[in-house]
């Protein structure tokens, strides 16, 4: 999964699908210090690939679906090229489009952000060189002169977002822990406020900020430097409507304020696309350039020093010491009921406070070959 995530990226972000080429490569080197897998902190904080198979299987594999069936849409907003939609083209989309909907919690949502915000890309683009008559001329102007591949490609997979997302409003998942809408939206800004203040968040954010800066001051009349202010605009409305609209998804108690890093995936990948994008841009301007300037000197270094930051703070880290010596204990015990070590949790995602919660947990070990009989557990209180 995450080869696959980075040689998308790679491939947004530079137009180039040659892998074994120097430009391509380089490109995935720099990507891959922003994949924190390993981390015992970062990783809490960008992961993109979660230490749990599972919620791999609910964020990254359903975000390669979208990242391919968007492909071409990046393809040409960031590259001017424009791929061929037709016959095998096709039937791929429309897999793509199907899995993309109807797997993972996020990609939905996503879908019908991203789609309203290029429909309203596509539909001001033409506003601007419609000819000036009356307001609603205009506007059916505006609307009948985006391109009818666009139509083609984003309101089917639309409607599709549209039913699974009224699908997911039957989900009773955590049904006995839900709170009012207007509780959820009062923990959000705490939500905000850890997930911003965290250290690969400021990162991105002094990132971001200096890379538009300095494209805007001294790059800002570059063919280049306007599609990269067009993304930082994306990437600042999508974050807002998509942060805005999350409390609508419900209470998670794994996820107390709402905003955690895996509900973060798609404002992280979009963030780390737009930094590598106008980096690149920069780098190359910076290159070109015969005078050797302070910014010269200095913003290579800056850069390298913060992929190299990344990259040592993805540590080995074991997590699973503490389930694997529980799991000998249950696999050698002769008791029925068996007490575990506090905040060490087997095949749940939480602590199981009394022995009957177990049971099903307790069967399925038995069904693996784990326990010689079903057997129940429980995790001990804090002080004991």
């Amino acid at each position: 999964m995450q080869i696959l995530i980075l040689l998308l990226l790679v491939v947004i972000i530079s137009g180039k699908t040659n892998i074994f080429s120097l430009a391509f490569m380089s490109i995935a080197a720099l990507l891959i210090p922003f994949f924190q897998t390993n981390g015992r902190f970062l990783a809490r904080e960008i992961g993109l690939i979660d230490r749990s198979v599972s919620y791999c299987f609910f964020y990254a594999l359903p975000l390669i679906f979208l990242l391919l069936y968007f492909l071409p849409i990046f393809y040409e907003l960031l590259h001017h090229k424009r791929i061929k939609m037709r016959g095998f083209g096709l039937i791929l989309g429309s897999i793509f489009a199907v899995i993309s909907c109807f797997s993972g919690p996020l990609n939905s949502p996503v879908i019908l952000i991203t789609n309203l915000l290029l429909f309203l890309y596509l539909f001001h683009r033409n506003w601007k060189v419609a000819p000036i008559e009356s307001f609603f001329k205009r506007i059916k102007v505006s609307f009948k002169n985006i391109d009818k591949r666009f139509y083609l490609f984003l309101l089917p997979i639309t409607l599709l977002a549209l039913y699974s997302t009224f699908l997911g409003t039957y989900i009773n998942a955590y049904a006995e822990a839900q709170i009012s809408l207007k509780e959820l939206y009062l923990l959000l800004p705490k939500g905000i406020l850890k997930t911003f203040t965290s250290i690969s968040y400021i990162i991105f954010i002094v990132l971001l900020i200096s890379n538009y800066l300095i494209v805007f001051f001294k790059y800002k009349n570059d063919e280049q430097a306007k599609r990269i202010v067009g993304l930082y605009r994306f990437l600042i409305v999508f974050s807002m409507l998509y942060i805005l609209l999350l409390p609508l998804g419900g209470y998670r108690p794994y996820r107390p304020f709402v905003l955690r890093y895996d509900t973060m995936i798609p404002i992280t990948v979009f963030s780390i696309i737009t930094i590598c994008y106008t980096s690149l841009f920069i780098l190359k301007q910076l290159k070109t350039e015969n005078r050797r300037t302070y910014l010269k000197k200095l913003y290579p270094s800056v850069f390298f020093l913060i992929l190299l930051f990344f990259l040592i703070r993805n540590n080995t880290y074991i997590y699973n010491e503490c389930e694997k010596k529980s799991l000998y204990i249950l696999s050698q015990t002769e008791e029925d009921i068996t007490a575990l070590a506090h905040n060490c949790f087997v095949i749940s995602c939480g602590e199981i406070k009394v022995p009957k919660e177990s049971k099903n947990y307790g069967e399925l070990l038995y069904l693996w070959n784990i326990t010689d009989k079903p057997k129940l557990y429980y995790n001990l209180p804090k002080n004991e």
